[in-house]
């Protein structure tokens, strides 16, 4: 009785039964995969063209960040709960009983969590040995990603009462470089979990790509500003967000080589359980934090989200009328 499901243990179709062989994947599974992971990466190269529209972006960088990371995390969670957990328990019915069927469900999603939160923490520690900020880290991070500038660098040759000094374009190239690889490193999981869900089930993998390239965008503008202020070149602010993007596609890399082999029913529901547990912890401590900072209420950070669940819910119903 899981989310309202009522279904007999004997209707369950088994993932891997549904699915097909799982004796190796094929050479078009693997390579859709990939495919998905760069393709949630390069979206930080379209956050990247907000440097020819500095003029319009430049004062609204707060509003653009808080509606991609509130948006991403409603479609994340719809996903988590209405697709991925039901594949989990379903793998696992396969195997076993309802009730242990759910407990194995639950230990695999708090799982994943615990190893997200792992993963993160290493990645903060690297980060803070390199003197990289925290790219979801408040309000000092987000009074420098909208540096009140008056002109962009290239076109600043005297200094006055808001242009950009030599001082702070050091400052603001030093953060683009570094916010760059904080982002490319926390988007090392996001890329395995797109990677592994895509090569499990393919309409899965698209849906997860959607709430992740949703909130690479503002990233990708808020690696790239920075840097473009500093210098005036948008070449460079294409390449620093580029950066941060290409971690994607190496942590699908990760993701294959953790399941590149067969895996029994026992085996996808604990992927699928861990795959959920890994985007929840995302979603609590990275997208949602950063988008109630960012935005100007509570109120208008739940819309964003409200609009993520709606939009995502939507999909998924045409997916299983279709």
């Amino acid at each position: 009785r899981f989310l309202g499901c009522r279904r007999r243990r004997a209707g369950v179709t088994s993932p891997r039964a549904a699915m097909g062989t799982f004796n190796g994947f094929s050479s078009e599974r693997i390579l859709l995969a990939a495919l998905m992971s760069f393709s949630a990466g390069a979206c930080t190269l379209i956050g990247a063209l907000g440097v020819f529209a500095e003029r319009f972006v430049k004062d609204r960088q707060r509003q653009i960040l808080a509606a991609g990371l509130g948006f991403s995390a409603g479609v994340m969670l719809e996903v988590t709960f209405l697709e991925v957990l039901y594949k989990s328990r379903d793998g696992f019915l396969a195997a076993y009983d309802e009730g242990l069927a759910f407990l194995f469900m639950q230990l695999s999603f708090f799982g994943g969590m615990l190893l997200c939160g792992l993963l993160r923490f290493g990645v903060d520690l690297l980060a803070r040995r390199v003197g990289a900020p925290d790219h979801h880290g408040g309000e000092e991070t987000a009074a420098h990603l909208h540096a009140d500038t008056e002109a962009p660098a290239r076109v600043v040759e005297v200094t006055v009462a808001g242009a950009v000094t030599d001082a702070d374009k050091a400052e603001l190239d030093r953060l683009g470089l570094l916010a760059a690889l904080a982002i490319a490193l926390h988007n090392v999981p996001e890329g395995l979990v797109v990677f592994v869900a895509t090569l499990l089930d393919p309409h899965l993998g698209g849906a997860l790509v959607i709430g992740i390239a949703v909130h690479n965008i503002p990233e990708g503008l808020a690696v790239a500003m920075p840097v473009y202020y500093s210098s005036g070149s948008k070449l460079k602010a294409f390449v620093y967000a580029g950066v941060s993007g290409i971690a994607e596609p190496i942590g699908g890399c990760l993701g294959f080589l953790i399941i590149g082999s067969a895996l029994s029913d026992i085996g996808l529901g604990t992927v699928f359980g861990v795959v959920a547990g890994m985007m929840m912890y995302i979603v609590i401590f990275d997208l949602l934090p950063t988008a109630y900072n960012y935005a100007p209420s509570a109120f208008v950070c739940a819309l964003y989200v409200s609009a993520g669940i709606l939009v995502m819910a939507i999909s998924l119903v045409l997916f299983w009328l279709a």
